[in-house]
């Protein structure tokens, strides 16, 4: 229901192996840089001792943050959501143990290559939230094309993540700190929230330190899932300005107090 009142075009495209769900939003605009977002890790697991039949979030915010731009952008919905989690080669590993493995990065480059290739796209900004993040980083090593990368809430070293939580390690899944950092003209941005206890700052801090070139940006009272649609406008303002995202955002923080 929000894509269709946004006006987003729903499809349904073959990766390799998996099928994806993705919504297309391409205004009247002129912009040769891409906007791809990916959403979290939604709803893996039911209960402790329970995997869910279906991970999609029930709150898809980066859905949502897609709807406040207006540049060209892609919801890239990963393998076995979005109601495909019942079609083959789907399995409950492809969002539990190997939600971040080779198979699914593999299949989520196939698609966003098939889209650069049809509307020649020169660049792209990849947007991704909490494990959208893990995926963002892994994916921007794999396209040239690739200007920014920017994470909410991002787990970018799912290891500290999983003995934080005291979680069954992610065995079959690549881990961004475990590959080398990114390419020093990739614009890195992280956001971190101070009231995250999903993925506290000290975790995403130590990651960003590990990159070459990224900042890290903390919002005050913030939380894993909340308020991030409240600032996103002036986020997507400043990428397009080319300014100091860091600065800009704590200006407009000292503002508002």
């Amino acid at each position: 229901t929000l894509a269709q009142k946004s006006g987003f075009i729903k499809s349904t495209v073959v990766g390799s192996p998996f099928e994806h769900v993705v919504y297309f939003n391409q205004p009247d605009s002129q912009s040769s840089i891409l906007h791809v977002y990916i959403e979290g890790d939604g709803r893996p697991w039911v209960s402790e001792f329970r995997i869910s039949k279906d991970p999609t979030p029930n709150e898809p915010l980066m859905l949502q943050l897609m709807t406040l731009d207006t540049n060209p952008s892609l919801y890239l919905g990963r393998p076995c959501y979005h109601g495909l989690s019942v079609k083959q080669p789907c399995h409950y590993k492809f969002w539990t143990s190997d939600r971040y493995s080779e198979t699914v990065l593999k299949s989520m480059e196939t698609v966003l290559k098939d889209y650069l290739k049809q509307f020649q796209y020169k660049k792209i900004n990849i947007f991704g939230h909490s494990g959208g993040g893990t995926l963002a980083m892994l994916l921007a090593h794999r396209f040239e094309e690739t200007n920014m990368v920017v994470t909410i809430a991002g787990n970018l070293n799912t290891s500290a993540w999983t003995q934080y939580h005291a979680y069954t390690p992610l065995s079959n899944s690549l881990n961004p700190s475990d590959m080398n950092p990114l390419d020093t003209k990739i614009i890195q941005y992280h956001l971190a929230g101070s009231r995250d206890s999903n993925l506290p700052v000290k975790i995403i801090k130590d990651a960003v330190n590990y990159q070459s070139m990224a900042e890290l940006i903390v919002v005050d009272e913030y939380t894993h899932q909340c308020c991030w649609e409240d600032i996103w406008p002036q986020v997507l303002n400043c990428i397009a300005k080319k300014c100091n995202l860091s600065s800009y955002l704590s200006t407009l923080t000292r503002l508002s107090s």
